[in-house]
């Protein structure tokens, strides 16, 4: 009988926080019904990898911004697993600076949107950015 090999779940999501005064960057990813969902470049980060560099890749392949990603700016709790059973890791929000913030989103998305954390709360979020409606939008 042979055993799965079950990878190994993340410790972590790490996300990016772009901000242009009050605003922040979200990148709209469309569902096959016509919704918009509204996501910041994040990336799982699992045990004994960097976050801040993984987070640097994904934002540049993500969101089509070279940046510089700094100190945490929120923290939340992200759930991994499904509605039933949960599956909670901490959801870390690093502050992204960026000299040019003109974004060119990956083919995956839609577009993007600059908002606030606390407008963008009140939409309809993907899976991976869920967790700041928890947060109430600090």
């Amino acid at each position: 009988m042979r055993s799965k090999l079950v990878p190994k779940p993340p410790i972590a999501l790490a996300c990016g926080i772009l901000r242009d005064g009050a605003r922040v960057l979200f990148l709209v990813r469309r569902r096959s019904d016509g919704m918009e969902m509204l996501e910041l470049p994040c990336v799982a980060v699992h045990s004994g990898e960097n976050a801040v560099a993984l987070l640097l890749v994904a934002f540049r392949e993500q969101a089509g911004i070279d940046g510089m990603v700094c100190e945490p700016v929120i923290e939340g709790r992200h759930n991994l697993g499904s509605r039933r059973r949960k599956a909670l890791v901490p959801a870390i929000g690093f502050a992204v600076k960026a000299k040019n913030c003109t974004a060119r989103p990956a083919s995956g998305f839609a577009g993007f949107k600059w908002m606030a954390l606390a407008e963008a709360a009140r939409k309809k979020l993907s899976r991976n950015t869920e967790w700041l409606a928890a947060c109430g939008g600090r």
